[in-house]
């Protein structure tokens, strides 16, 4: 609701709002047991990833102790 000074904006009350969302449909991939960087990012790109995805993956294995990396971001 807006309270800020320097805003317009009104409160409106609406009824019966129907909200739907749309998910994509899911690729799976098996990645095998013996893992490179590369591979991984070759099975990722297979899949539509991003090098975000990538990295956000590498964080995430680093953080469980799955890995021992030092990752930089440029």
């Amino acid at each position: 609701q807006p309270i800020a000074p320097f805003t317009q904006g009104q409160t409106v009350v609406l009824e019966d709002v129907d909200t739907q969302g749309v998910m994509d449909e899911a690729r799976i991939m098996l990645v095998p047991e013996v893992v490179t960087i590369q591979s991984l990012a070759d099975v990722l790109n297979q899949m539509g990833g991003t090098p975000q995805d990538l990295i956000s993956i590498l964080q995430a294995l680093r953080r469980l102790g799955a890995i021992q990396v030092e990752i930089e971001t440029l």
